[in-house]
């Protein structure tokens, strides 16, 4: 493989990249033209085929309502200092693009290599422990073998 060919790899590499981020920037878009200036609805969740539970914000209310296709109902008014509620601006920017995505996602990479030699030593002290747990179950399984062969020889003896 000559250089321009490697070249090439690599601008179509960023060609579809950039192209990728476009995309998600007018799928954001095109989502917040659907939203409501009256309506905010912190949190959604699915319980079942076109069945949704979701905590909306209405006129300074925070209600918990079910979702169907045939119908949408009022579950319960939920306090929104019990559920300890970002405040409606941090809601919003927490959406975000794909450059606060990605710079968190790289913030979170400075600390890796810590969580890497965590875990590492981690499984490390867990492969130490393991050998025990293995001769604990051989041990039981000689048991188990043993008790085995008595109940046969108990069951042989009773047939003679």
């Amino acid at each position: 493989m000559d250089i321009w060919t490697a070249f090439f790899y690599i601008v179509i590499m960023v060609a579809v990249l950039v192209a990728a981020y476009f995309t998600t920037r007018f799928l954001a878009q095109k989502g917040r033209r659907m939203s409501s200036r009256h309506i905010l609805m912190h949190d959604c969740l699915t319980v079942g085929r076109d069945r949704q539970i979701a905590l909306i914000e209405v006129g300074g209310r925070t209600l918990l309502v079910g979702i169907t296709n045939q119908a949408i109902n009022l579950i319960a008014e939920v306090d929104p200092e019990e559920l300890a509620l970002p405040p409606v601006e941090n809601a919003q920017q927490s959406a975000g693009g794909f450059a606060a995505k990605a710079e968190g996602f790289l913030s979170g990479l400075k600390n890796a290599p810590d969580k890497l030699s965590k875990a590492r030593m981690e499984q490390k002290r867990v492969r130490r422990e393991q050998p025990a747990k293995e001769s604990d179950f051989l041990s039981q399984m000689e048991e188990a073998i043993k008790r085995h062969k008595s109940q046969e020889d108990d069951a042989s003896g009773e047939d003679k």
